[in-house]
């Protein structure tokens, strides 16, 4: 494939995923409309490439959810758990976390949008790819997300259980969010 040095980094980076600007940035408009129309490059979401044209990884369905929602987005809650090891609490839905303000929206089946006006670096994982909230604060916000309040218990106590986190590492999230749905049995189950 014909790219220049910084759009072979890029894709290198993000698993062969990109977003529409970024392409067109690169190469102009018109060559990346000859690689989607050639069937070199397909569209993974409304916006989002992908630079091959077959079945996408796992990995890369999850860069094109991150891509898809907003600038700033990062898999978050289960999704971002269970990429970290958490074990036994499957789910079909993805989720993924934007900055407040952002209008990130499904753009793709199962994909769940919650934004967050703690969206810092200090909860993001700073060298993980996709990019996804480091574990305390994704089980705080899975459990936030759950569907009950034992689920929500559940998913904290799996997590130090299976030597993941800390108690103390969740007691600190969860003492960031006064406002947090399941705050208070969540806090229960740690204390």
């Amino acid at each position: 494939m014909e790219t220049d040095d910084d759009l072979a980094d890029l894709l290198a980076r993000r698993d062969d995923v990109l977003r529409w600007r970024e392409a067109a940035a690169r190469l102009g408009p018109s060559a990346v409309k000859w690689r989607l129309k050639s069937g070199r490059w397909q569209r993974g979401a409304p916006g989002v490439l992908v630079a091959h044209s077959g079945p996408l990884s796992p990995r890369q369905e999850l860069w094109v959810d991150v891509l898809s929602a907003e600038t700033g987005a990062v898999l978050a809650g289960l999704t971002a758990a269970t990429i970290d090891g958490l074990r036994g609490f499957d789910d079909d839905r993805r989720y993924v976390l934007v900055p407040d303000g952002k209008h990130g929206r499904p753009r793709r089946p199962g994909l769940v949008v919650h934004s967050s006006t703690l969206l810092g670096p200090e909860h993001v994982h700073p060298a993980a790819t996709p990019p996804r909230t480091r574990l305390p604060r994704s089980l705080v916000d899975a459990g936030s997300w759950a569907r009950s309040d034992r689920h929500a218990t559940a998913i904290l106590l799996a997590g130090v259980q299976q030597r993941l986190v800390r108690a103390s590492d969740l007691a600190s999230v969860l003492a960031l969010r006064s406002n947090l749905p399941r705050r208070a049995p969540m806090g229960s189950a740690v204390a």
